[in-house]
């Protein structure tokens, strides 16, 4: 149950069609089909990833001379709700899915995958050039920084040539669509408490041993969380708490439990959370935060409890994202 796409490992434009890596190294295999995610809680999320860049690899579309995006396989979008139901990639030539921009002169304008690492491979067929854009906002050896390394490491015996889009903590349309996701939220506060409640950013924690060993992601998490309190003029209504604790090391601190907890003890009784460090919904958004943390924060005595929802498809991220891709792009002389 993760909208990452654990079993959706689409290495566009540069893997071998058929192979994929379970964690254990390259294998062959098939690729999985719409109806493996459309089952139960599934059906909300895994699916939001992947509509995250397919509106990117649009987006790409309409700023590159694309005319129109479309799936490159089967990307299903049977959802009673409208929604994505799930993804396939598994096209009848045995080509990998992905999502895909189409020019007028019939060539390709830019084709996406989503490794099962959380990065989004954008290809430039049918040149050799292909971009890694991480879908973690923060640089970190554990999360974006393993990721690169995994691809890099997969394409090392290809005719590839790869650059990374190392992270976007401050990029203008990452600020701008939690800003939003925050005022959305904060809506649905009673009206006495909006102006306020105070406003508790969650990240996913990490061991501390990481950030003393030099890992920048505490500081870009920071600088995010800060961006965005300027911009809502939120000071001295919002702090940053780590969630997602496992194993006996110490992490980052405070938790959001503890977060919670203190909030309570001290007479609040509205608190806006928001998933600083997920861009998509998934097990830490949907049951650790909405159903776990709500739950705690009742039992403190905090009445009114709201989620800012990830920044998902929100038209700025995406619009953000995008340029982030062509810029890179054009400074490698790409496009």
């Amino acid at each position: 149950m993760d909208d990452r796409f654990d079993a959706l490992c689409a290495v566009v434009g540069a893997l071998d069609a058929t192979t994929r890596d379970d964690g254990d190294g390259p294998s062959k295999g098939s690729s999985p089909t719409a109806a493996a995610f459309r089952e139960g809680p599934a059906e909300r999320t895994m699916d939001d990833r992947f509509d995250a860049l397919r509106a990117v690899v649009g987006a790409l579309g309409a700023t590159s001379g694309a005319t129109s995006a479309s799936a490159c396989g089967g990307v299903s979008t049977s959802r009673k709700d409208g929604a994505c139901g799930g993804v396939s990639t598994s096209r009848k030539d045995g080509a990998c899915g992905g999502v895909s921009t189409s020019r007028k002169d019939g060539a390709c304008g830019a084709r996406a995958g989503l490794s099962k690492t959380g990065v989004a491979v954008v290809a430039f067929p049918p040149s050799p050039l292909t971009l890694l854009l991480p879908l973690y906002p923060h640089r970190s050896r554990t999360t974006s920084g393993s990721a690169f390394r995994t691809i890099e490491s997969a394409l090392a015996d290809k005719a590839i040539v790869t650059a990374r889009i190392e992270g976007y903590a401050t990029a203008s349309g990452y600020i701008e669509a939690l800003c939003d996701r925050i005022t959305e939220a904060a809506g649905q506060l009673p009206e006495s408490e909006r102006a306020t409640a105070p406003v508790l950013f969650s990240a996913h924690g990490l061991p501390e041993a990481y950030i003393r060993r030099g890992d920048p992601y505490l500081d870009e998490v920071r600088s995010t969380v800060g961006a965005v309190t300027r911009r809502l003029a939120l000071e001295g209504r919002s702090q940053l708490a780590f969630q997602s604790r496992v194993g006996r090391r110490r992490w980052l601190a405070p938790t959001t439990e503890a977060a919670l907890d203190a909030l309570g003890a001290a007479g609040h009784r509205a608190v806006v959370v928001v998933p600083v460090s997920f861009t998509g919904e998934h097990l830490e958004t949907l049951q650790e935060i909405d159903i776990l943390y709500r739950e705690r924060a009742a039992a403190r005595g905090i009445t009114s409890f709201v989620r800012a929802r990830a920044v998902g498809c929100h038209p700025a991220f995406i619009s953000g994202l995008a340029g982030l891709v062509v810029s890179a792009a054009r400074e490698h002389g790409w496009i």
